[in-house]
């Protein structure tokens, strides 16, 4: 179930891909100044991650494009979009908070710094296991909602927590990529902290689509069972809506003739 679709695969190129984005600024109302910030943002993040690949050996830039496309989807301020384009400059690249500062601002900037400096909440989640099983789970549950509280805290700006929510939400559509262990591990912390953050927040589109593709790496067989089951369900379900459609029509044409 995808829910904030992503406009990707049909552009083939970060330019293409880009343009794509502003296209739908455009009738999402952006003004032509905050077009203008993107534009800079995107151009600023292009050459920053020239030459940067993803584990799809895909450009990296495409991933920033993926997170920012979520974000308007969301109706997301101009600031929060810009800041998505650059949230990995300072972590993966050579570029220095100061040199956002100068460049787009402290608002933008800050927005960045937050988002990087969330990047340490992954490591606190690798804790040794307890030999009980419920005590584990206690533990377990206790970690989660702790980490929860966490990111929440060092997120002033609920704003810093809906870019790393959407960077999360890209990274799990492109999990396949990633080797067998790693998918677990990333599909675990994003059912243990991400989605319970998503729901918080009242974004049920991230929400319900985190838990379905943490579900997807977690229980993989029980997935496929169900997704094939919804497949299968999907022709009854398809006639059975084009039925009612056609009750209804009958109903509204017999409706006219009457009043005529």
């Amino acid at each position: 179930m995808v829910f904030v679709e992503s406009i990707s695969e049909e552009h083939d190129t970060p330019s293409t891909r880009f343009m794509a984005l502003l296209s739908q600024l455009h009738h999402e109302h952006y003004s032509d100044q905050d077009i203008e910030i993107l534009r800079d943002a995107y151009e600023f993040a292009n050459q920053a991650h020239f030459g940067q690949t993803r584990h799809s050996g895909e450009p990296y830039v495409f991933h920033v494009i993926s997170v920012a496309e979520i974000l308007v989807g969301l109706k997301m301020d101009i600031e929060s979009i810009a800041a998505s384009l650059l949230h990995d400059v300072v972590e993966d690249t050579d570029i220095a908070i100061e040199d956002l500062q100068k460049r787009f601002g402290n608002e933008i900037a800050e927005l960045v710094s937050s988002v990087t400096k969330m990047k340490n909440v992954s490591v606190l989640t690798s804790v040794p296991q307890l030999s009980s099983p419920a005590k584990d789970q206690n533990k377990g549950n206790l970690r989660a909602e702790n980490l929860r509280k966490l990111i929440l805290a060092m997120a002033k700006d609920v704003r810093v927590v809906m870019i790393k929510l959407a960077d999360r939400l890209h990274n799990m559509r492109t999990l396949n990529h990633m080797p067998p262990e790693k998918q677990k591990a990333i599909a675990a912390e994003t059912a243990e902290i991400y989605a319970p953050l998503a729901n918080r927040l009242g974004i049920w589109q991230l929400k319900w689509e985190l838990e379905d593709l943490s579900f997807r790496y977690l229980d993989s067989e029980n997935y496929k069972k169900i997704a094939s089951y919804l497949d299968q369900r999907k022709v009854d379900r398809d006639e059975y809506i084009k039925s009612v459609i056609e009750i209804i029509e009958q109903e509204l044409m017999r409706t006219r003739s009457k009043q005529k």
